[in-house]
């Protein structure tokens, strides 16, 4: 983006030019204040990417690999959604910490050069000329520096939206796929559970008198839950001592 450079037509008539002057300073003033909150933005939002990503970076590995039997096509569109989320927060920090880079966006003000040159204005026409131009001369090149840090501040916010936007969808595919998986893993411990504490609950010789009769089939098809097991292994038990 070019600067605009302008050239201010001098003035003898006094009031005109202080009219002229305090025209410029509110201009100057209202540059000053964009310039302020440009940065603040570009500070908040530099703080609030770094967070997001510290802690993304720090738990979604953690969450996929508490994923147990988890397919490589999922997996590999998992991991790609989440550079993706990184490589938006990364170019939105990238984009505000440049707009930071005070070296690279100098300022103009006035100068005390006005006032200490050889050349100095002798009268209050002339000085108040003086100063209209240096006022001129600052709010261009400062209106053009903040319109290149706001260029990067726009920038920087549409990374952080898509960013958002997609931590939103990659956090509900993986809660979806944890549950799916969960339900599945659930169901496989129940039933080594159910074998585990049938083989431990019952004695070498109830086991054979079950086998005989045929009654451990019965058990397993008939109960599903495992406080319904040991009842019915309690009740299975009264029955081989009464029949002995």
């Amino acid at each position: 983006m070019s600067e605009t450079i302008q050239k201010y037509k001098r003035q003898k008539d006094l009031d005109l030019a202080k009219s002229h002057l305090q025209y410029l300073k509110e201009l100057d003033e209202f540059q000053k204040n964009r310039q302020q909150n440009i940065e603040n933005k570009n500070s908040q939002l530099v703080g609030q990417a770094s967070i997001i990503v510290s802690i993304i970076a720090l738990f979604v590995p953690l969450l996929i690999n508490e994923i147990d039997n988890i397919n490589t096509a999922l997996l590999i569109i998992l991991g790609s959604g989440f550079l993706f989320i990184i490589y938006n927060y990364s170019y939105s920090i990238i984009y505000a910490i440049e707009t930071l880079q005070i070296n690279k966006y100098p300022y103009q003000t006035r100068s005390t050069l006005t006032l200490t040159k050889e050349n100095r204005s002798e009268s209050e026409i002339e000085f108040i000329n003086d100063e209209i131009e240096d006022l001129v001369s600052s709010i261009n090149h400062n209106t053009n520096q903040n319109n290149k840090k706001g260029t990067n501040l726009i920038n920087a916010t549409e990374k952080f939206r898509i960013g958002t936007i997609s931590v939103a969808f990659f956090t509900l595919v993986v809660i979806i796929v944890g549950i799916t998986k969960e339900d599945n893993n659930s169901q496989k411990i129940n039933i080594t559970n159910i074998d585990k504490k049938v083989v431990n609950s019952i004695d070498s010789a109830i086991v054979e008198q079950l086998k005989n009769q045929n009654l451990v089939k019965l058990l397993f098809e008939t109960n599903s839950n495992l406080k319904d097991i040991t009842s019915e292994l309690d009740s299975l038990n009264q029955l081989i001592k009464h029949k002995k």
